[in-house]
């Protein structure tokens, strides 16, 4: 079954990595001078048809931001200014950045990739070659010191992917055409085991548990491409080896894109065939509060949220990065709060 590119490119970034779970415990910054330069690396688009106004927010805060090409900077509010952090320029990516304000440093990857108290991150690498196995990295950030552990997934090219640094080790996964795992890992022996087999794993729900894409059969048009797209969202636990679903729509591939701060996922929803307008296709935030009860934070054009992979939530709401701007959800009604291409790298403080 052909689909249109615009799709294509949605579920080909959607379906790269998990997204990541609830916001990393803020960590009282130790005080440091971030060298700071003005100007923007990143081109600011002009809106678009398509697109929300702009609006202003009436509060103080600065939210960390990584770009599209790889820089780490602050846009402050109310005044919507954006200065970016030389310490962050060429910043490397291992699926996302994150301000760690623990120490006030830049990481290169995404923010479930980091200890809760923000002292340590995880990562892995595939093997040089056949002759070497996958590793696993575990990074001090105060000293830098890399801790490296041999890491086989059973092929030298497949790597181990971080799901969540948890308290009780490092959740991991690997990702080889789709998302696969789960495993725990102890960050100090390097020690792995299986805790569960989970295809198109998605992103922790925390207390060990997961939530899973899987395909409802009675789907009368799920959406295809190399194989039949997931049309329902679920929630596997490990403690009891429960599995239960909280999200099912027909024609749809929704993902878990992040979640509140009480722990809700939210959920990026391709609509399909359904969204068809004008050959675009239409996308829907959507907060599940829990198996019978959602919440649509966001209906309308895909071009507005599709390159929206990750979110992160405070107490001003739930922030949304793209490549063309900074969305807000506050409780009622996502709104765009910045023109600044990036995606959010921890809470606004």
């Amino acid at each position: 079954m052909k689909k249109p590119a615009a799709l294509l490119a949605v579920l080909a970034v959607a379906c790269s990595q998990p997204a990541p779970n609830a916001q990393k415990p803020a960590v009282s910054p130790t005080p440091a001078v971030s060298p700071i330069q003005a100007a923007s690396p990143s081109p600011v688009p002009s809106p678009t048809d398509f697109d929300l106004p702009l609006s202003a927010v009436g509060f103080s805060c600065r939210l960390p931001i990584s770009t599209p090409d790889g820089h780490g900077g602050f846009i402050s509010f109310p005044a919507n200014t954006v200065s970016f952090d030389l310490r962050a320029k060429g910043l490397l990516t291992r699926g996302g950045a994150y301000y760690d304000r623990a120490f006030s440093r830049w990481l290169p990857v995404a923010r479930q990739a980091v200890s809760p108290d923000g002292k340590h991150f995880a990562y892995g690498e595939e093997g040089s070659d056949q002759s070497h196995s996958a590793r696993m990295h575990v990074v001090d950030v105060a000293t830098g010191a890399d801790h490296v552990f041999d890491a086989s997934t059973g092929a030298w090219y497949v790597r181990y992917q971080v799901l969540d640094y948890a308290a009780e080790g490092i959740y991991l996964y690997t990702y080889y055409e789709v998302s696969y795992g789960v495993a725990l890992m102890n960050p100090t022996t390097g020690a792995i085991h299986a805790v569960a087999s989970l295809p198109d794993i998605q992103a922790s729900a925390g207390n060990r548990a997961f939530w899973v894409g899987t395909v409802n059969p009675a789907d009368p048009n799920p959406l295809g491409g190399i194989a039949i797209q997931p049309n329902q969202i679920d929630r596997y636990s490990a403690l009891d080896g429960s599995r239960v679903a909280w999200f099912y729509r027909p024609s749809t591939a929704p993902r878990v894109v992040g979640s509140d701060l009480q722990g809700h996922p939210i959920v990026l929803v391709v609509n399909g065939r359904n969204g068809v307008n004008d050959g675009a296709y239409g996308e829907e935030f959507v907060l599940l509060l829990n198996p019978q009860s959602q919440r649509s934070m966001f209906s309308g054009s895909a071009k507005t949220v599709s390159s929206s992979s990750l979110s992160i939530s405070d107490s001003h709401g739930t922030w949304f990065g793209t490549d063309h701007g900074v969305y807000l959800y506050t409780g009622t009604a996502l709104m765009k709060v910045s023109n600044q291409p990036g995606y959010p790298a921890n809470g606004c403080f």
